[in-house]
């Protein structure tokens, strides 16, 4: 098995860790757009998924050199399933313990605003990391600025959910 070239295993790895930040800021700002009840339900349907990508990422350990394109993937994948089943629990226990209260509408908006910053910045950081990379590894780091769009992708989705969830009645 021949391994993999070092700019697509980085390049895996960089997809995997972009996209669990994506995942987190969409996580972020709808649930505080649709409130607890979606959460709770997205929380519980999304952990099978996860860690599927986990056993997926083990496979790829396994199958792929260098190995730590697989590892961080199922780390990735771990990860999210831990803190997705850390939200379903507690938020299991609110539901038993008297149920949701939604957040005031400020309180949403402060949630949703500092989503859509999280994102823009790390937007920010990946695309200054690829005008470095440019001169680095040429031509191959036009993948950061794909990631970059990526995560300001995920910024916009927010927003226009947002203004759809916001909008004055």
């Amino acid at each position: 098995m021949s391994p993999l070239p070092f700019p697509v295993a980085v390049g895996a790895v960089s997809v995997a860790l972009v996209g669990s930040a994506v995942w987190a800021g969409l996580l972020s700002g709808r649930s505080a757009l649709r409130g607890p009840e979606w959460a709770l339900g997205h929380a519980r349907r999304s952990v099978p998924l996860l860690l599927i990508v986990a056993g997926l990422g083990l496979v790829a350990a396994v199958a792929l050199r260098p190995a730590w394109v697989g590892l961080t993937v199922t780390y990735v994948g771990a990860l999210l399933a831990w803190v997705e089943r850390s939200l379903a629990r507690t938020l299991g226990r609110v539901q038993q313990a008297g149920g949701f209260v939604p957040l005031e509408p400020a309180r949403r908006e402060a949630v949703v605003g500092r989503t859509i910053r999280w994102l823009l910045g790390a937007a920010a950081l990946v695309a200054a990391v690829g005008v470095l990379d440019l001169g680095w590894r040429g031509p191959v780091a036009w993948l950061d600025f794909a990631l970059a769009l990526w995560l300001v992708a995920g910024a916009l989705m927010v927003r226009r959910e947002a203004a759809r969830h916001l909008r004055a009645p």
